[in-house]
């Protein structure tokens, strides 16, 4: 029972699908030595596989025998098919021949009726219309003579229909007679054609009353021919009206009238079509047009402008919709019958619409305004701008005491928000009330409301008072910061605007005539604001610095640094120091809260250097001492610390070399020649020589010096954009870029830095990155013509050039752009030839075990190392491991997930965006983006991720300083699967945001 069992499982394993030798004999392996186990006699598995070869052969033959038997009895089953396959063949062709007989007969007797029936037809439509002329005959002659009409077709009321056709007949020939000749005839037809056609309408009205509509249809049909029809349509449809109008909704109900009449009518009259016009016309001319007309009219009598607005765009959509859902019904002949009726509904007030808004809107703009100022106790006044008021005001300023209104910015960001709603709303009726294509001009009507108040009568009015709050005159206080608060709620209601003009204008101007117009004037309304915000931080700076220097000049002793002891303790700073650091820190805190982004930047700049300006102008004044010498460097050390925790780099560089040339003044006077020519002053020095080779067009000689430069002074970041400009000349853009990024990690508003690697990046073939420098420039300084300039090369570049081939060359990255990790040494480890081999052993054992023989014990042993290798080979899939805190975690993380994409996709996954940056912004390249993206195609097929995720991600990864060199030598492998992975979002996320995707795909360089 046991070799049974034993035998079945053989047989068991042979019969597998698919079959896979290696398996099988790692199987039989298994089992002959009892479940494996490191004690295994080489002779006794030996004299085991011989055995089993001999059961195999035995098996063989068993099946061959089989096989062999099961072949004799297919054979004979295929002739005996054979035979009678031939004899059904032989059947079904007498049965082909038998059909085409019939068929040919068929047609011959199809066509022999056909013939007798046209025969037929030639001979009865004839002899139909002379029964039918003599019948017309017979009834006229009856109307000829003074005798009353006899016929039964005139006189039995259950032939009403019948004499009806007659009657219509002998009226058309009538009108045909001479009226002089067969006057009393035609009298008589007439009478007769009134009496029939008033007969029938009668009819009509019972059987509708009655509810018999094949009846109706029957009467319908013929009185369609009668001239009272339309009367009869007429009573029909205010039949139909009577109780259907009884809610509040006219809409709702009309179109349940029309949904619920529509399938009766199709039953009744022969062209329902026209009848539902006619109920149409009838309903929109009727109720409808008295419902609008009495919901406007009583807006318009109450003045109440808003309301008739609101109704107006409320009954026009409703109407529409009505419209859209009536088309069903195949109303009328014409596509234009339905919307010509809403023109004759609401003409007249289409065409004085825009007036109306526009009234409307200066009304509540006022009044939102009037109401504001009314609140806050003011008055508004009368400001005129221009060179001589502008000159009478900055002298007021100047010599009289300002108006500062207790700090009162005049400003309301609930105002600004009320008059974007208003607007947003008339945007809105606008795009649905415009007519015959007026809706882009109507828009800039509405568009020049908004700024006129908005940007106007609100902003630019709070700014020129807060101008006038600016006292010009040397301050002996500390200035007032209301102008700071004016620019920080004059920034959020311009971001607020410029959100809503985005929203809601600019799509109903896009590709229009007033797009250009419209842009126009919203940039020239932002350009007034800019130019006198940018007015009043400069007078407010000003004033800032003018009080410093009051406090130098009023605080600042000359016995500080020149006391009459000498020997007495220099204190950590003065006195003046303390003062004006404690000033500066409370500005500098109100500057943050209203001013963010590059124009912070660009106003702690300015701020910087006008405060080393007014020390330096300080520090002439007097003569030092050793003691007053030291007490000065702690000043400055003092200042040097305050405008490091500014990280303004022009600033710090200003103070750091200001500190430098301080120290000066403590050294003796036979060292003050080595002191001189310290690391800073050689740097200069080295620089000044770089220029001068560089004006001799001695490129080479100007990068040497330029890099020496570096060395002696690496925080400087005008030599490095001095020697990127050397390295453009040169023909070594890769170079030149790489020094413009770390002039621009010490000084981010860098114009010249910025313009420079725009142009290494045209020659690199970085378009891209090249257009947002040179925006970048123009932000900073709109009036750049030489960056607007490249601008339109490049967007003329993008129209006509092809793809641009780029040549790489290494690098050497200045000290801040470096990995600050350590490197390490890697112990590399020779794998043997043994682990190599392995897979070809284990693969050609199927081979080796169909041979009669086997040779010898070493084949054996070589059988087992097969296997052990094949189990080595199945390794765990690696855990995902946490959130990395560092990028030295993440480097490790990465090696041992690079070859389980998915594993890293979704490690990946986990880390927060904002991360980015800091964990592997220097080290992120090609493979891995690949990796991931490899990861991220098995991830989404699979929806293991969330969609909105994976695109918040890309988007994420897209921003980073290395994205655009790493991406750049994807190959097209890598673009398909990311191709794969966003297509799969897109028709998966109905909903996903079109501005992400389309940044996603043209960072990528993929096309959907």
């Amino acid at each position: 029972m046991a070799n049974q069992q034993y035998f079945a499982t053989y047989v068991q394993d042979l019969e597998q699908d698919p079959f896979d030798p290696t398996d099988f004999v790692e199987r039989l392996a298994w089992r002959l030595t009892g479940g494996g186990g490191d004690d295994i006699q080489a002779t006794s598995l030996h004299r085991a596989f011989e055995e089993e070869i001999g059961s195999l052969q035995l098996l063989s033959e068993q099946y061959q025998s089989k096989i062999q038997r099961l072949e004799g009895q297919c054979r004979e089953e295929e002739e005996e098919f054979a035979v009678t396959l031939d004899r059904l063949q032989a059947e079904n062709a007498g049965a082909v021949e038998k059909l085409k007989d019939l068929d040919a007969t068929m047609q011959l007797v199809a066509g022999k009726v056909v013939h007798l029936g046209d025969q037929l037809e030639s001979v009865n439509a004839p002899r139909a219309r002379a029964f039918e002329a003599l019948q017309l005959m017979k009834h006229f002659d009856e109307f000829l003579t003074d005798q009353p009409l006899h016929s039964d077709v005139f006189t039995d009321p259950d032939k009403l229909l019948e004499s009806a056709e007659i009657i219509h007949k002998l009226a058309s020939i009538s009108q045909e007679l001479s009226s002089d000749k067969y006057a009393t005839v035609q009298s008589r037809i007439n009478h007769k054609y009134d009496e029939i056609e008033r007969l029938m309408l009668e009819e009509f009205v019972r059987t509708h009353r009655v509810g018999n509509r094949q009846k109706m249809k029957q009467i319908a049909t013929i009185l369609s021919n009668f001239k009272g029809y339309s009367q009869c349509l007429d009573a029909y449809i205010e039949h139909i009206q009577v109780g259907a109008f009884r809610s509040a909704d006219i809409f709702g109900d009309t179109l349940s009238l029309c949904r619920k009449t529509y399938p009766m009518l199709d039953q009744i009259f022969p062209t329902p079509e026209q009848v539902m016009a006619k109920l149409a016309l009838n309903i929109f001319h009727g109720k409808l047009q008295e419902f609008i007309g009495a919901k406007l009219m009583d807006a318009e009598n109450d003045g109440d402008l808003e309301s008739y607005l609101t109704n107006l765009h409320d009954l026009y959509a409703k109407t529409q919709k009505l419209a859209v859902e009536l088309a069903e019904f195949k109303i009328g002949s014409d596509a234009e019958f339905l919307p010509a009726l809403i023109r004759s509904l609401f003409g007249r007030y289409l065409d004085t619409y825009i007036q109306t808004e526009i009234k409307f809107l200066n009304e509540q703009c006022t009044n939102l305004l009037q109401k504001f100022y009314e609140s806050k106790k003011h008055q508004k006044r009368q400001i005129q701008s221009g060179g001589l008021q502008d000159f009478k005001r900055d002298i007021q300023a100047r010599i009289m005491t300002v108006e500062t209104f207790g700090g009162e910015t005049f400003l309301s960001e609930e105002v600004a928000i009320n008059m974007l709603q208003e607007t947003k709303l008339a945007f809105q009726r606008c795009q649905s009330l415009s007519i015959r294509d007026t809706s882009p001009q109507n828009t800039e009507l509405v568009l020049d409301v908004l700024l006129k108040y908005l940007c106007t009568e609100h902003l630019e009015y709070a700014i020129e008072i807060g101008l006038s709050g600016i006292s010009l005159a040397e301050p002996k206080t500390p200035p007032p910061p209301h102008f700071l608060s004016v620019v920080r709620q004059t920034a959020a209601i311009c971001h607020l605007f410029e959100k809503q003009f985005e929203d809601s204008i600019y799509a109903l101007v896009k590709e229009t005539t007033a797009e250009e117009s419209a842009v126009s004037k919203k940039r020239q309304a932002l350009f007034v604001l800019e130019n006198k915000m940018t007015l009043g931080l400069d007078r407010h700076l000003n004033a800032v610095v003018g009080y410093v220097r009051f406090v130098l000049a009023t605080e600042q002793k000359k016995t500080d640094f020149r006391p009459e002891n000498e020997d007495q303790i220099v204190p950590l700073c003065s006195t003046a120091c303390t003062t004006v650091v404690r000033f500066l820190n409370e500005q500098v805190e109100r500057i943050r809260d209203s001013v963010d982004g590059t124009n912070l930047t660009t106003v702690m700049t300015e701020l910087g250097v006008r405060f080393h300006r007014t020390v330096l102008t300080h520090i002439y004044q007097f003569v030092y001492s050793s003691a007053g010498a030291m007490l000065l460097l702690c000043d400055i050390n003092e200042y040097r610390k305050l405008i490091m925790s500014w990280k303004v780099p022009l600033a710090s560089k200003l103070f750091e070399s200001l500190h430098a040339l301080s120290n000066l003044l403590v050294v003796v006077p036979e060292n003050l020649a080595d002191a001189c020519t310290a690391d800073v002053l050689e740097a200069q020095n080295l620089k000044e020589k770089g220029n001068e080779s560089f004006k001799r067009r001695q490129y080479d000689n100007a990068v040497h010096f330029y890099s020496q430069a570096i060395d002696c002074d690496p925080n400087e970041p005008v030599i490095y954009s001095n020697r990127a400009q050397a390295y453009l000349k040169l023909k070594r853009p890769e170079s030149a870029k790489v020094d413009c990024d770390a002039a621009l990690s010490l000084d981010t508003t860098f114009i010249k830095a910025l313009y420079r690697r725009g142009v290494a990046q045209v020659s690199l073939g970085l378009l891209d990155c090249a257009r947002k420098d040179f925006e970048q420039i123009l932000r900073l300084e709109p009036a750049n013509a030489d960056a607007a300039k490249e601008i339109g090369n490049l967007e003329q570049t993008d129209r006509t050039s092809g793809p641009i081939v780029v040549e790489f060359r290494a690098v050497d990255k200045p000290p801040m752009l470096r990995s600050r990790q350590e490197l390490r040494r890697i112990p590399v480890e020779v794998i043997s030839e043994a682990h190599s081999t392995a897979a070809d052993e284990t693969a050609s054992l199927t081979e080796d075990m169909q041979q009669s023989t086997i040779e010898g014990v070493q084949r054996k042993a070589q059988i087992v190392e097969a296997v052990d290798t094949v189990s080595q080979a199945r390794k765990e899939v690696p855990r995902v491991p946490p959130v990395p805190s560092t990028l030295y975690q993440f480097l490790i993380d990465y090696r041992v997930l690079k070859n389980h994409p998915d594993v890293f996709a979704e490690y990946f996954m986990q880390i927060d965006p904002a991360l980015y940056e800091l964990l592997f912004g220097e080290m992120m390249d090609s493979d891995m983006l690949s990796d991931l993206v490899d990861g991220l195609e098995r991830k989404v097929a699979g929806n293991q991720v969330i969609n909105a995720q994976v695109m918040e991600r890309l988007l994420a990864l897209t921003k980073m300083s290395t994205f655009d060199m790493a991406v750049l030598f994807w190959s097209d492998k890598e673009r398909n699967a990311l191709r794969a992975v966003l297509r799969s979002i897109k028709e998966r996320e109905k909903d996903c945001e079109l501005k992400v995707m389309s940044s996603v795909c043209k960072a990528f360089g993929i096309i959907l």
